[in-house]
């Protein structure tokens, strides 16, 4: 583990003790995690905890290479994903996606498609698998009556549900519940030839099916990882809901509702966990028609305000007022973003400040690499608090282009982002402090 120095007053501070990391948070009365992630949390201890509680103003840390699962290994690196799903109670961070087009790796001695879902233990700086993926070589399922796909014992079984992660994942912690939008990935076929067998579809008509909706392979029927019962579910939603669309979405889970907010395709709408329904709440238009699709997003979880990035347009939909911002100020973005690639964006509750890392801006969207950087947006002034980067440590960009999955975690007040390259295993997590706590 290497610590990055950005500002020797940082140092001083933490060297005189001005760090206070607050304690991870108890588990709910009651709650209990079943299957792979059982015994969380874990204990918060070992050198890579000091250092992070020691991070002053403006720090970067390299943490290194998480352990890998003892069975499973490690979680690959994917593109189009800058979101990892923070679960505070669990004191981790889900993380699914394709990764490489059709990818597949192998784990255990077998092949298996990049749809797996890996959990990163925060305190004990490991993955932990939940799920190895599709097994190219045993799987066999079948569709039950709502054409979801099950194993004979009726149990919910993912496959090819998300050809990126993009902004896709949250957690529910009132349920205890992982939550995925299903997204289309069409490149299954060479990896998975089996699977025409139980849809009962042609490959090559397979693509328009599921957008008529008479599949439940739509955005509409939520994906849920019980972490209680230690189980995959799918919801079958009746009534209105997302319409059959691809490769767009920001899903954010609401406390105060008890529900999850759904941007899709620049409309809003509610899924309610209660009442299993989708809920129109008539937002209107959002200030750029892309709005939402392969952009970097997060949620204020001070105001309920679902913040969205991309090109030159930054805007804000207020869950409370069911409004759009007014983006006269808040689309004069300090740079051009490209589209999650390697960006990401997340929200600083303790120091109320949203941290943009434009470190894919030049890469592939052919920008000025001087551009690249982490850029800060202040909710309570309504404004960018500078129009030049912060810079990266030097060598964050040196490992396949680093694509960049990002969370951040309010209890050791750290932004994580997780880089490597797409579908490879030489991943690294860093951690970086904005401003440090005072006792």
């Amino acid at each position: 583990m290497r610590l990055i120095t950005c500002s020797m007053v940082a140092i001083l501070v933490a060297a005189l003790g001005g760090s206070r990391v607050m304690e991870a948070a108890e588990p709910a009365a009651g709650f209990k995690p079943g299957g792979p992630l059982a015994g969380l949390p874990s204990k918060a201890e070992g050198p890579h905890v000091e250092k992070i509680k020691a991070l002053g103003d403006d720090q970067w840390l390299d943490l290194g290479s998480p352990a890998a699962d003892p069975v499973w290994g490690r979680r690959l690196g994917a593109s189009w994903t800058p979101r990892m799903a923070y679960a505070g109670e669990l004191r981790a961070a889900f993380v699914t996606a394709g990764g490489a087009h059709g990818g597949t790796f192998m784990r255990n001695g077998q092949r298996h498609y990049n749809d797996d879902l890996f959990a990163y233990d925060i305190n004990a700086h490991r993955w932990i698998c939940i799920y190895p993926g599709a097994n190219c070589q045993t799987l066999k399922l079948k569709l039950d009556e709502h054409g979801s796909e099950v194993d004979e014992q009726g149990n919910c079984v993912p496959v090819a549900y998300a050809g990126h992660g993009f902004n896709l994942q949250a957690y529910n912690p009132d349920l205890h519940k992982f939550v995925l939008i299903w997204n289309s990935d069409p490149w299954w076929k060479p990896a998975l030839p089996q699977r025409n067998e139980w849809l009962g579809v042609p490959h090559e008509q397979w693509k328009e099916v599921y957008k008529s909706g008479r599949l439940i392979q739509t955005p509409k029927h939520p994906f849920f990882y019980d972490v209680s019962a230690g189980k995959w579910e799918r919801k079958f939603v009746e009534g209105a809901g997302p319409e059959p669309k691809n490769f767009e979405g920001v899903v954010e889970y609401l406390p105060s509702r008890k529900q999850a907010l759904f941007l899709h395709h620049g409309k809003i709408w509610f899924y309610d966990f209660a009442e299993n329904r989708w809920i129109d709440p008539k937002a209107p238009t959002p200030p750029a028609p892309h709005t939402g699709y392969d952009c970097s997003a997060c949620l204020d979880t001070r105001r309920e305000r679902a913040y969205s990035g991309k090109g030159n347009v930054f805007c804000a939909y207020d869950v409370k007022t069911n409004a759009w911002s007014d983006t006269t100020e808040a689309s004069k973005l300090p740079v051009v973003l490209g589209g999650g690639v390697c960006e990401t964006m997340t929200y600083d509750s303790v120091n109320d400040v949203i941290v943009l890392n434009a470190y894919g801006h030049g890469d592939y969207y052919k920008g000025r690499t001087e551009d690249r950087g982490l850029y800060f947006y202040s909710p309570a002034e309504g404004k960018w608090l500078s129009d030049k980067p912060r810079a990266l440590p030097k060598d964050y960009g040196t490992k396949a282009r680093a694509l960049t999955n990002a969370f951040y975690d309010p209890e050791f007040n750290v932004h994580y982002f997780f880089t490597a390259g797409d579908s490879y295993d030489n991943g690294t997590m860093w951690a970086y402090r904005y401003r440090n706590l005072k006792k």
